[in-house]
């Protein structure tokens, strides 16, 4: 059905990006993440990304927008960790989950329906260590910190239009963002990483 819909797009008469300029845009994306190396959390595994998101494009090279973002990995359990009263044992492997807000603005480079693009961008995000544990009855938190920062990244991608104003595309992205647990992690730990997505856009 995909490959019918996209010949179907291609025998259309293509139109021009001028008519995608001056209108607003949504968008979403789910993806692999890459955790970026950090200091005291060991063993990283990325566990997958998700976006949505709108913005606009005021000219045929340069589009600006807003996303809610988030991702996560899992690390192993820092070594201070341990059972509260009532709790038998705790995970060896705690969960690190970040979410955030972010503005960006994109050099587009039209070309037929191929739309290269290059980007930079700042966020706040809110990152979260959560370690688990076993009880006789249940499982439960038993160590949590969360962290507040700003964030900056950088992208590159391309968009191709299967309709006037429908876009299937792919983006890579490197977010450089640190964070503090100082209840569970001494120091600074980069929570960050790199981005590898899949994106459906669509102007208005």
């Amino acid at each position: 059905m995909l490959s019918f819909w996209t010949m179907a797009a291609a025998a259309q008469t293509y139109i021009e990006p001028d008519t995608r300029v001056g209108r607003p845009y949504l968008e979403a994306a789910l993806g692999a993440f890459e955790p970026q190396s950090t200091n005291h959390l060991a063993n990283q595994d990325g566990q997958g990304f998700g976006l949505v998101g709108g913005g606009y494009r005021p000219t045929p090279g340069f589009a600006w927008g807003v996303e809610v973002t988030g991702f996560g990995q899992r690390v192993d359990t820092p070594a201070g960790v341990s059972a509260p009263s009532g709790f038998r044992s705790v995970d060896s492997r705690a969960r690190l989950s970040t979410e955030g807000l972010d503005v960006n603005a994109r050099w587009i480079i039209p070309f037929d329906r191929w739309e290269p693009f290059l980007g930079a961008g700042v966020g706040w995000y809110q990152s979260r260590l959560e370690v688990r544990g076993t009880s006789f009855f249940f499982r439960d938190t038993v160590a949590e910190e969360k962290s507040n920062d700003f964030g900056a990244h950088v992208l590159a991608g391309f968009d191709y239009w299967i309709r006037p104003r429908i876009a299937l595309g792919a983006e890579v992205r490197f977010l450089r963002l640190n964070a503090r647990f100082e209840s569970l992690v001494q120091g600074t730990e980069h929570v960050g990483g790199t981005f590898l997505m899949l994106r459906y856009r669509q102007a208005f």
